[in-house]
């Protein structure tokens, strides 16, 4: 960059000085915390921010928003840079090609710290996701079946003992109050099946409830197994779903056989499913982590890339500027304008440059002024020579007396019209 020294005072180069050093200060403060935001975000917020829950935490929204923006934003002042690059160099303009070689030793030099950034960055994001979710499948196939159990042993304990207080009811009765007594459980909807049965697998008495044909089909398939297994009393056919059924010893030659009320639809499927449904959300959540951190790495990569060109570019600007304003001015010089002087903005061994040159284009002008002078004075003085030259051939032409000057080698120099005459000299 360059200017005619009378088009830009002292002032206003201080001002354009200072002006630039508070862009630089700016943009580098911002680009520091960026790196510091995204820094903090891989080493410690990922630690504190563990997604314990499948609900999404507004953070994670915030990190990812920020991270897209930073990322488009650098994303543009990067290709930004490189077109006006290209531009410059298709325009054959000074010190694009510095530019470009810069740009490229640069670029070349960041890429082995970013990839071996990238490279970290992406297995350490893959190990802490394998440590925050590959556990949740295991925990959560075991408390299922924790829970499963436990409700089983609850079912499977309350039959046994509903069926053995009431094996002991019916033993103290005849078989006329037992009749009565098996159809209030059934009509009272209290019991499924009521069954009493001998040790041969005879049937005594049996009620059954009012049921569909699935479910009667259901309830005979598991008397049936019960009647088998009346040998293991005590034994149960409960799994905690629909229907369950358990044979009891009513004495030493009949067996009770009771099946409860279906069961209804309990919180043991609700509970499964939830957690299959949170694991689903946290598989999900897993993948929007692991886009965010590839976002992450990709904005860090272009934060290097942006401030690795833009060094490039400001480095190759600081040293180019001042080559073109002195390529422009021995333009101006060759072209005879020794008026023009070189204002570049530099501290360095440039500005030294320019003034050293700005010395000697003054020293040519000085020089050309004092040439000048000295061709004046001569042509003044020739002038003189030649009027004084003048006046003394009029005056020996206009005597009568010959006049002959010769030099030292014998020659004839100055011969007026009347020696001519005299010597009979022709014309």
């Amino acid at each position: 960059m360059y200017e005619p020294i009378e088009q830009l005072t002292p002032e206003q180069l201080n001002r354009r000085r200072r002006r630039r050093r508070v862009l630089i200060w700016i943009l580098g403060i911002t680009v520091a915390l960026l790196l510091a935001v995204i820094v903090s975000q891989q080493l410690w917020l990922w630690t504190v921010l563990r997604p314990d829950s499948a609900s999404d935490t507004l953070l994670l929204y915030a990190l990812s928003t920020l991270n897209f923006v930073a990322f488009v934003v650098f994303s543009f002042i990067f290709v930004r840079n490189l077109l006006k690059l290209r531009r410059e160099r298709h325009e054959r303009q000074l010190g694009s090609k510095v530019k470009t070689r810069l740009l490229v030793y640069f670029i070349s030099i960041s890429f082995l710290p970013i990839t071996a950034m990238a490279v970290f960055s992406y297995l350490f994001l893959n190990r802490s996701l394998e440590k925050w979710f590959y556990p949740f499948p295991e925990g959560i196939v075991q408390q299922a079946s924790e829970a499963r159990r436990d409700a089983v042993a609850i079912q499977n304990r309350n039959l046994r003992n509903t069926a053995t207080l009431l094996a002991m009811l019916l033993d103290k009765q005849d078989q006329q109050n037992r009749v009565s007594t098996l159809d209030q459980l059934v009509s009272s909807d209290q019991m499924t099946a009521v069954e009493i049965v001998r040790r041969d697998g005879s049937l005594v008495v049996g009620r059954r409830a009012k049921l569909s044909s699935t479910d009667t089909a259901k309830i005979e398939d598991l008397m049936g197994q019960a009647r088998k297994l009346q040998t293991v009393l005590g034994d149960t056919l409960a799994d905690g779903i629909e229907f369950d059924v358990i044979a009891v010893p009513l004495n030493e030659n009949e067996t009770l056989i009771v099946a409860p009320q279906k069961r209804p639809e309990n919180n043991l499927d609700q509970l499964i499913s939830d957690s299959e449904r949170g694991y689903q959300e946290l598989v999900k959540k897993q993948r929007r982590v692991r886009l965010l951190g590839l976002s992450t790495l990709g904005l860090m990569t272009m934060i290097l890339l942006f401030v690795s060109s833009w060094v490039a570019i400001y480095l190759a600007r600081g040293i180019a500027t001042p080559i073109k304003a002195l390529a422009e001015a021995s333009k101006e010089i060759a072209r005879g304008n020794l008026h023009h002087r070189v204002v570049t903005i530099a501290d360095d061994e440039l500005a030294l440059l320019a003034d050293s040159f700005n010395q000697m284009t003054r020293q040519l002008e000085e020089n050309r002024a004092r040439i000048e002078a000295g061709a004046a004075e001569l042509r003044d003085k020739n002038q003189a020579l030649h009027e004084r030259r003048n006046y003394i051939e009029t005056v020996l032409q206009s005597l009568s007396t010959g006049v002959v000057s010769v030099d030292e080698a014998d020659r004839v120099t100055t011969i007026n019209a009347s020696a001519t005459r005299m010597l009979g000299l022709g014309e």
